[in-house]
């Protein structure tokens, strides 16, 4: 005969053990629909990437809208904002994609997973003293603003700042020379020959749903002085990022290539002219978020292949392989949460097996989840072989935006340097230095410039013609509406910073 109080427990047990199954079925039905609909138009977002006031008021309201769903809890101007842009660009759904009850499962299902904040990096960083620390006597007038900094070996230090709409060259001099630009912002610039250039301009603002104001010209130089500027006749341009020139499809000449990030509108294509000279559309892939292309036969079949970063949305780094008559198929090569911000990708071969490698940053946070990211930083994905690369390796940096392999110390192997604009400003760091050592390990090192800016480029190159490469870092600063605060509102810093790398003794190499 069965006791009372033992008779009780096993009721309590039952029920307990009902409930827990019942719950746990639920859980699993909530994850079940979230991984279907959530990931079926980019990588499924787990729920601990973001702290669970960022989903509920920033991010899930969004997703509401791109089912096709009014959020009825959140009634900001901004999702309103989005609402009537989605619909001006006819990207929302012309019936809900989900009922309300599903809709509830799956936004419960992220409010309930999701943590309360998220973790910080346990990170050990020692002191960078490779490097001295120039600051050029020079102010662009107004906010630093740098939105293009990169050093070319047959061409010198290019440097753009919206603030002062300078284009500054060979910046490193003791007197600067400087050319006058139209109030656009400099998004690329790619060396032409004959010392010319061709010039991607974003557009007129910062801000991404503008209206479509990016365009792309050619700059005739002479002896560091513009000659002429001359706009290419395509239609306005959405945020473009980077326009170069390849030979894709067999005509004479080579074509014109443009990522166009945008915000709602976007895409990767290549113009070519017609007969009449006018400059012909073929896109590539219709999509917003292509931030940057690299150009080349990468399956060695005698055409121009593309290999490509899309950072909105889908964030992958895709091949676009090149069939011919102007058609590419698609393989994926790396995908990404779309949480993650993806902002940069270089090619190095970074461990000397003779491969290519990519080494990849994530760090855009200006949009729906302005939130520190542990996940943000510095990515090493090595290549296998038969375009298959594997992750071996990734620093935290905070709003990490750019990345330079050279081999700074002159040891015979590719060390690595990053810019991180979107710091946590708790404890602000913008500058990793990581040292390759034996074993393919990295030490972290990095200099106090927090101080000093907010920087969102990096180049490396001999500025100081020593022998040695050096870095420059550019200092965004005025970009964001995240900047203006503090100390920086009153003296926002150098528009750029020379780190002059000591491996070499530029005095000792005079004498």
């Amino acid at each position: 005969m069965i006791r009372p109080a033992i008779f009780k427990f096993l009721i309590l047990s039952i029920l307990l053990l009902s409930f827990t199954a019942c719950k746990t079925n639920t859980d699993n039905e909530a994850e079940k629909l979230a991984r279907i609909y959530c990931g079926s138009c980019h990588q499924f977002t787990e729920p601990a990437l973001l702290d669970q006031e960022t989903w509920k008021n920033r991010v899930l309201p969004r997703m509401a809208l791109r089912m096709g769903i009014l959020p009825q809890d959140v009634k900001t101007q901004s999702l309103q904002d989005d609402y009537y842009l989605l619909s001006e660009n006819d990207l929302l759904p012309n019936q809900p994609l989900v009922d309300q009850e599903t809709w509830g499962k799956i936004r419960n299902y992220y409010l309930q997973k999701a943590p309360d904040s998220l973790p910080k990096p346990d990170q050990r960083v020692e002191e960078l003293n490779l490097f001295t620390l120039k600051t050029p006597q020079i102010n662009t007038g107004k906010l630093p603003a740098v939105t293009f900094i990169e050093h070319f070996n047959n061409y010198g230090t290019l440097i753009t700042s919206f603030a002062g709409k300078k284009l500054w060259i060979d910046p490193d001099q003791k007197v600067p020379v400087s050319v006058d630009l139209i109030p656009k912002i400099v998004s690329h610039i790619e060396p032409l020959a004959d010392q010319n250039l061709l010039v991607t301009f974003l557009g007129d603002v910062i801000r991404p749903d503008a209206p479509p104001s990016g365009l792309v010209a050619t700059f005739t130089m002479e002896d560091n002085q513009l000659k002429s500027a001359i706009p290419l006749p395509l239609p306005p341009l959405y945020r473009p990022t980077q326009a170069f020139l390849a030979e894709l499809d067999g005509r004479e000449g080579n074509e014109l290539v443009t990522c166009q990030f945008g915000f709602y509108q976007g895409s990767l294509s290549y113009w070519f002219r017609d007969e009449s000279g006018k400059f012909i559309e073929q896109v590539i892939r219709r999509e917003p978020g292509v931030l940057k292309a690299e150009a080349e036969d990468f399956n060695e079949d005698g055409l121009t292949d593309l290999m490509v970063l899309f950072a909105h949305g889908n964030e992958r780094i895709s091949l676009l392989i090149n069939q011919g008559n102007g058609k590419f198929s698609e393989k994926m090569i790396l995908q990404f949460p779309a949480v993650y911000g993806s902002s940069y990708f270089t090619r190095p071969d970074i461990d000397g097996d003779g491969l290519k490698d990519i080494v990849y940053t994530c760090g855009d946070n200006a949009d729906l989840s302005p939130v520190p990211k542990p996940y943000h930083g510095v990515y090493i994905y090595l290549n296998q072989g038969n375009h298959k690369y594997e992750k071996v390796y990734h620093c935290p940096l905070n709003g990490a935006y750019k990345v330079v392999a050279e081999d700074f110390d002159l040891d015979g192997d590719l060390d690595l340097a990053a810019v991180g604009f979107f710091v946590d400003e708790a404890a602000p760091r913008g500058f990793i230095y990581l040292e390759q050592l034996p074993g393919f390990k990295f030490k972290a090192m990095t200099k106090d410039l927090d101080a000093m800016g907010r920087w969102i480029g990096i180049t490396a190159g001999d500025i100081d013609q020593d022998g040695d490469k050096d870095i420059m870092l550019g200092n965004g600063y005025g970009l964001s509406g995240l900047d203006f605060s503090g100390d920086f509102k009153e003296d926002p810093g150098p528009p750029w910073i020379i780190l002059e790398n000591k491996s070499i003794d530029a005095d000792n190499l005079a004498n």
